[in-house]
């Protein structure tokens, strides 16, 4: 084993950036390490080729993002393209656009955001990154820069676009971007800013981080922090934070995106006041699942189940082992705590609670009874669809859903991961899929979800 590929599993990648800036060797064994056996060694290679701080190795990390099967690895690479800020990327970071992946797409949107700015990158219909990237065939210069006046590129930023396009984005590199992010103030906070003992923090985000960048953080929806990587955390600054946090919010679905700075601030308050504590270890989770049910699993299944989805079936279970009396006394509980929680919705985050709350729809009862077009015209930002597709999420949650509802959930689903899957998550309770998020479900192939399906089947 390499010196450098041993620093790399120890997760000391700012030692090997130095290093391979100072020796050739190790700078050979870094660029190795891309194409390492390991996913892990991968991926720490491609945070160390930012610690490397020179963009001659930037042909290297554009070829992992391009090629490489893991995501988290693509992450990484986006990430360090996103950093380095050259030219001759924007292909590579336009088909990161294009990426299954959602944390893929934020950080190319964020890298193609710092060298062409204006458009929200991440909103740019995957047509128009088809063209852009095909060379916008057939288009006079006039008509090129008409599209990206579309995409709302700024005029003195097409001007840079068409000149880079002139070269095939073949540019010499820029050294003095980095030069500039080196010279500047350091990211990693070094000492953690001291917390008053009487302030209750939010214990999603690690521990170390400047007031500002908390507070930007704080934006995001829970779940959305959480699979943040802890080590990519400790690295943002104020700026950062903001060009990450505004690329995530501009890829929401309309009616969950936060609309004003504000009542973010509002709505973290109420949040930590209510706080939920952490949920059982996956271990604990798998403890209370019956015997039968696991006996009834292929082997391995349990295993390569997300929290989320170890949850939602012990939930199962419980309820379909429940004494219909105790039932319904804990029904009767639930909806005394969903008039109080608008977040067990699916699709609701924080934001969107308190703007729901402020136009006068403070319960879940309320909301399934209004009429779309009201809530369309009361709260902030939802539009029809998103108006349309709330009323029957809450109706569904009080599973008071209509013939019609459900056909139209059906098709979503098919819409969403086609016919196949589908057919078995139309035979889920329709609470476990709420708990699964959408990605975790694209993710499955269709007998992990078979598997999933029979073991929520109710037993005699």
């Amino acid at each position: 084993m390499s010196e450098t590929r041993r620093l790399l599993l120890e997760f000391k990648t700012e030692e090997v950036g130095k290093l391979a800036r100072e020796n050739k060797q190790t700078k050979k064994e870094l660029v190795k390490a891309f194409s390492d056996p390991s996913e892990v060694v991968r991926e720490r290679a491609l945070i160390a080729a930012m610690d490397f701080a020179s963009p001659e190795i930037v042909p290297e990390v554009e070829e992992v993002l391009s090629d490489d099967d893991a995501a988290e690895v693509r992450i990484a690479a986006a990430q360090a393209l996103a950093w380095y800020q050259q030219p001759r990327s924007i292909p590579t970071l336009l088909r990161g656009l294009k990426d299954q992946n959602t944390w893929v797409k934020s950080h190319s949107a964020a890298g193609l955001s710092k060298l062409v700015n204006g458009p929200i990158w991440a909103r740019v219909d995957e047509e128009t990154v088809d063209t852009i990237l095909n060379g916008f065939p057939d288009m006079t210069d006039e008509q090129v820069r008409n599209l990206l006046l579309r995409i709302e590129a700024r005029s003195n930023q097409i001007d840079k676009f068409m000149r880079w396009r002139e070269q095939d984005f073949n540019i010499e590199i820029d050294e003095s971007v980095i030069q500039d992010k080196l010279e500047g103030k350091p990211i990693l906070v070094k000492e953690p800013r001291p917390i008053d003992v009487s302030e209750e923090r939010d214990d999603t985000l690690p521990k170390g981080l400047s007031p500002e960048v908390e507070e930007i953080l704080l934006e995001l929806p829970p779940h959305m922090r959480d699979s943040l990587p802890e080590e990519d955390l400790v690295r943002l600054n104020p700026k950062s934070a903001r060009e990450l946090v505004d690329s995530l919010i501009s890829s929401f679905p309309e009616g969950e995106k936060p609309k004003e700075k504000k009542k973010a601030v509002k709505v973290r308050r109420v949040k930590r006041v209510r706080r939920k504590k952490k949920g059982p270890a996956r271990e604990e989770l798998i403890g209370q699942i019956p015997d039968e049910v696991k006996d009834s699993l292929p082997k391995g299944t349990l295993e390569g189940l997300s929290i989320e989805e170890l949850e939602a079936l012990v939930s199962a279970e419980s309820e379909a082992a429940m004494p219909k009396d105790i039932e319904k006394e804990v029904t009767y509980e639930a909806e005394e705590t969903v008039e109080r929680n608008l977040q067990s919705i699916s699709g609701v985050g924080p934001t969107l609670e308190a703007n729901l709350i402020e136009a006068g729809f403070d319960t879940i009862e309320k909301i399934a009874a209004a009429d779309t077009k009201v809530i369309e015209k009361e709260v902030n930002g939802l539009g029809s669809k998103g108006s349309a597709d709330l009323v029957a999420k809450a109706k569904q949650h009080l599973g008071i859903a209509d013939e019609k509802e459900e056909e139209t959930s059906d098709s979503e689903l098919v819409e969403k991961y086609g016919k196949e899957k589908a057919a078995i998550l139309s035979l889920m309770p329709a609470g476990m899929l709420a708990d699964i998020p959408e990605e975790q479900i694209k993710e499955m192939d269709v007998d992990t979800l078979k598997d999933l399906a029979d073991a929520l089947e109710p037993k005699d």
